[in-house]
C-alpha cells in the first residue's frame, strides 16, 4: 500500500467520507494510514527505501492529511490522524513541511470551533514530538512555536474565559492550549534572562491558570450555574473538559512550582522566573488551590487527579516561606480534615482488597501510583510538613493521632471503624523514621505498638490486618533486636493462600516475619 500510487490518498478520502462509510470503515483506514506514517514513511530498520513511501507523494499526502483533521469530528478517527501528524513531523518537520505551523496558526485564528480545536490538537502533537529535545539547534523548531503560537494560545484562553464562554468546545480548546504550553515548558522554561517580555508572557500564562484553578464547577442540580451539565457518575466526570481544564492548569502549575520556582533547586537561566514566582504568583495561587482542597472535606466532588495536582503544589509551597506563611494557620486544618481522610483505605481499595488481592498488592508496590494516586501525595506532604515544619506541627499531628488511637480502644469492638485505624497506622509509618529519632517519642513506641498494632494481627478486617503487618517492617528495630521474635509475637501462616482478601494479609505479614527474623538473627549472632 505505501508504494502503490495513490493508496495512501485513497485512505484519507475513506476516512474522510464521514456521510458514506461506516464508522468501523473510517477508523480502520485512519489506523492504517497512521501505521503507514510509522513505518514506511522513511527508511527505517528493516524498512527498505523501495518499501517507503515515494517523496514525490509526500507534499500531496501531508496537505490533505492536515485538511481532512481539521474537519474530523469523530474523536477516535481524529486522535489517530492527529498521531499520522505527529509521525510525519518526527520526520519532515520543519525542513520538509515549513508551512505546518503558519497553516495551524491561521486555523486556530479561523473563528471556527472545530477548525480551531483540530488544528490545536495537531500544534500540540507536534510540540509533544520536540518537547525532549535539548537545548541547541535540535530546540529551535519548539523554540518558534513557543515565539509563534504561545502568545497566540494565550490570548485565546484569555478571550474564551472573559467572555465566559461556558460550551464544552471552549474547555476543550483551553485545555489544548495548556497541553502545548505543558509540552513547550515541560523539560525547560523559553530563557528569561535578559528577557523581561518573555517572563512577562509567563506571568500571564500563571494569571489565566490561577483563573482556571480558582472557577468552581457547580453540580448538575443546581439550576442556572455556569459551567452547565456537570455528570452524575464518577466515570464521567474524571473524563468531564472541565475537571480535565483543571487537571491541565494543576499540572503546570506544580510542575512550574516544583522545577522553575524556587530558587535554591532551579538553574541560573530561570532565577529570575524563580524569584517573580516565589514572590508574586505563588502566593496568590495558594489561595485557589487550597479552594480545591476544600471541596471534600465540605461534601463536594473534586477528581483524584485534581486532587493530587493540589497536594503536590501544596507539598512545594511548604518548603518557600513566603507560601508557608500563608499556608501556616491552616495546616493543622490540612492534615486533618484532608490528608488524613486520603489516607484511610478508600471503598475502592477495599472493594479491590477483596475481589482480587493480587491486583490489589501490585498496586500498593507499583511506583507509577506515585504520580497520581492521592494517597500518595497525601503521604508526601505530611512527611514534608515534618521534614521542613516540624516544630509548627508534629505536636499537634501526634496529639491528633493519639485522640483517634484513645477513641478507638474506648469504643465498642462492633462499632470500631477499621477504616479510620487503618488510616491512623498509615500516618504512624510516614513519620516511623523521625518519631525513631526524637528521644522524647521513642521511648513511647514499643508501648503504642503493644497497645494499638500488635491487636490488629488478630482483627476481621484484613485489610487492617496487613496494614498493621506493614507497620511492623517500619519499626521492628525499636528497642532491643528482634523485637517481634523477643515479644512472642507470632503470625500464623498454615502454608497456603487462604481465598479472597487474605493473600494480601499473608504477603505482609510473610515479610514481616521474614525481615523480624533477620533482625533477631543481626543483633544476636
Amino acid at each position: 500500500m505505501p508504494t502503490v500510487e495513490g493508496g495512501s490518498s485513497a485512505l484519507l478520502q475513506v476516512v474522510s467520507a464521514s456521510g458514506q462509510v461506516g464508522r468501523e470503515v473510517r477508523q480502520a483506514a485512519a489506523i492504517a494510514f497512521k501505521n503507514i506514517t510509522k513505518n514506511y514513511w522513511e527508511p527505517m530498520g528493516r524498512t527498505a527505501p523501495a518499501a517507503c513511501v515515494p517523496d514525490a507523494s509526500k507534499p500531496p499526502l501531508r496537505d490533505q492529511l492536515f485538511q481532512v483533521l481539521l474537519v474530523e469530528t469523530d474523536k477516535s478517527v481524529r486522535d489517530l490522524l492527529a498521531e499520522s501528524v505527529n509521525q510525519i513531523a518526527r520526520c519532515d518537520y520543519p525542513s520538509k513541511w515549513p508551512k505546518l505551523l503558519p497553516e495551524i496558526l491561521a486555523m486556530v485564528q479561523s473563528g471556527d470551533p472545530l477548525r480551531m480545536h483540530n488544528a490545536l490538537l495537531a500544534l500540540r502533537q507536534v510540540a509533544k514530538r520536540l518537547e525532549y529535545k535539548e537545548k541547541g539547534p535540535g530546540r529551535l523548531p519548539l523554540e518558534q512555536i513557543v515565539a509563534e503560537a504561545l502568545p497566540l494560545a494565550q490570548a485565546l484562553t484569555r478571550q474564551l474565559l472573559d467572555s465566559q464562554n461556558y460550551a464544552l468546545e471552549a474547555a476543550l480548546i483551553m485545555k489544548l492550549c495548556l497541553k502545548v504550553l505543558w509540552s513547550c515548558t515541560q523539560f525547560s522554561l523559553p530563557d528569561v534572562t535578559h528577557d523581561q517580555a518573555m517572563l512577562d508572557h509567563l506571568g500571564g500564562w500563571l494569571e489565566l491558570i490561577g483563573r482556571i484553578v480558582a472557577m468552581p464547577l457547580p453540580e448538575a442540580s443546581e439550576a442556572g450555574a455556569n459551567p452547565p451539565g456537570q455528570p452524575t457518575e464518577v466515570e464521567q466526570r474524571n473524563a468531564w473538559p472541565w475537571w480535565k481544564l483543571k487537571k491541565w492548569a494543576l499540572q503546570l502549575l506544580s510542575r512550574w512550582f516544583h522545577r522553575y520556582g524556587m530558587r535554591q533547586y532551579t538553574d541560573d537561566e530561570s532565577q529570575p522566573f524563580a524569584a517573580v514566582f516565589s514572590s508574586t504568583y505563588a502566593p496568590k495561587l495558594l489561595e485557589p488551590v487550597l479552594g480545591m482542597l476544600a471541596l471534600r472535606p465540605r461534601g463536594q466532588f473534586c477528581t483524584e487527579r485534581v486532587t493530587h495536582l493540589c497536594l503536590v503544589f501544596v507539598e512545594s509551597a511548604v518548603q518557600m516561606g513566603s507560601t508557608y506563611t500563608l499556608l501556616k494557620p491552616h495546616v493543622p486544618t490540612l492534615l486533618q480534615e484532608v490528608v488524613f481522610p486520603l489516607l484511610c483505605i478508600s471503598d475502592s481499595d477495599v472493594e479491590l482488597f477483596e475481589s482480587d488481592p493480587l491486583d490489589f498488592v501490585r498496586k500498593q508496590n507499583d511506583p507509577m501510583e506515585d504520580f497520581v494516586d492521592p494517597k500518595m501525595s497525601a503521604m508526601e506532604l505530611l512527611e514534608s510538613v515534618m521534614k521542613y515544619r516540624k516544630k509548627d506541627n508534629l505536636d499537634r499531628f501526634l496529639g491528633f493521632i493519639v485522640e483517634a488511637l484513645n477513641e478507638y480502644v474506648a469504643t465498642p469492638p462492633a462499632q470500631r471503624n477499621p477504616r479510620k485505624k487503618e488510616g491512623i497506622l498509615v500516618a504512624l509509618s510516614c513519620l516511623a523514621v523521625l518519631l525513631k529519632k526524637q528521644r522524647k517519642y521513642a521511648a513511647q513506641l514499643e508501648p503504642l505498638l503493644v497497645t494499638h498494632v500488635f491487636p490488629e494481627f488478630q482483627s476481621p478486617a484484613g485489610f487492617l490486618r496487613s496494614r498493621a503487618a506493614s507497620m511492623a517492617l517500619h519499626f521492628d528495630d525499636i528497642g532491643c533486636g528482634g523485637l517481634w521474635l523477643n515479644g512472642g509475637v507470632y503470625f500464623e501462616w498454615k502454608g497456603e493462600v487462604n481465598e479472597g482478601g487474605e493473600f494480601a494479609g499473608c504477603v505482609a505479614q510473610w515479610c514481616c516475619l521474614m525481615r523480624s527474623q533477620l533482625s533477631f538473627l543481626h543483633h544476636h549472632p
